[in-house]
C-alpha cells in the first residue's frame, strides 16, 4: 500500500520490485507446469514468470557506466555513480546485458536465479524487448502471443504498455507518467533471443 497517499496514488497497492512470495506460492501450489500465468496488463496483455520450461527471460536493461555528471547544486541529476538508486540510472541495452548475464553465468554458475549454462549453450535465453516484454507461445496461447514478463532484476515490474489500454486505466495514471502511453507497433518490440 502507498504509505502516505497523495493525489495520484491514494493509497493504491503497488510493486517496486519482484514478488518473491507470491511466485513461490505459484509455483508450490500447482508444481511442473512449463509457465506461470500470473495476470494480466491493463492492455490485456498477460504477465508471465520469467521461465517458460526451459527457457529464460531476462530484461534488457542495465546499469549506466560511469557518473551521473558533475551538476551539483543544478537540482537537475544526483551527484554519484550510476548505482540503481534512481530509475534513470539504467538503459536498455540488449547486447551488453546479454554479455553481463553471459559473463556472470560462467563465473557464478547462474543469474538472477533464472538463467543456468544449458540456457546459454542451447540458445534459450530471451533477452525482452525495453517493455519487458515478448512474443511466445504458453500454454494458455499455444499459437504465440504478446506477453510481459516479470523479472529478477530491473525493471521486475514492466514498466510501458505494449498496446493502449483500457480508458479505465487512464485516470490512475499521473500526468507525469504519461510515456506509459507511448505505445508504438507491437512488431517492433519483440524480444531478442539469444
Amino acid at each position: 500500500m502507498q504509505p502516505e497517499p497523495n493525489l495520484w496514488t491514494q493509497g493504491r497497492y503497488h510493486y517496486h520490485g519482484y514478488p518473491w512470495k507470491l511466485i513461490d506460492y505459484v509455483v508450490k501450489k500447482i508444481p511442473g507446469k512449463p509457465t506461470y500465468l500470473l495476470g494480466y496488463a491493463a492492455d490485456g496483455y498477460p504477465i508471465y514468470t520469467p521461465w517458460n520450461h526451459d527457457t529464460a527471460y531476462d530484461s534488457g536493461y542495465i546499469l549506466r557506466p560511469g557518473p551521473r555528471g558533475n551538476l551539483t547544486g543544478t537540482g537537475k541529476h544526483p551527484d554519484g555513480h550510476y548505482d540503481g538508486t534512481f530509475v534513470q540510472d539504467y538503459h536498455y541495452n540488449p547486447h551488453a546485458k546479454l554479455q553481463m548475464v553471459k559473463n556472470e553465468v560462467m563465473a557464478k554458475g547462474n543469474y538472477a536465479w533464472i538463467v543456468t549454462p544449458h540456457q546459454i549453450q542451447h540458445n534459450k535465453l530471451v533477452i525482452l524487448d525495453a517493455r519487458n516484454g515478448t512474443w511466445a507461445k504458453t500454454p494458455e496461447y499455444p499459437n504465440g502471443i504478446f506477453m510481459y514478463v516479470l523479472t529478477t532484476d530491473w525493471p521486475f515490474i514492466p514498466r510501458y504498455f505494449a498496446n493502449w489500454p483500457s480508458t479505465s486505466f487512464k485516470q490512475l495514471i499521473p500526468p507525469e507518467r504519461s510515456q506509459l502511453y507511448n505505445c508504438g507497433e507491437l512488431h517492433k518490440y519483440k524480444g531478442h533471443v539469444y
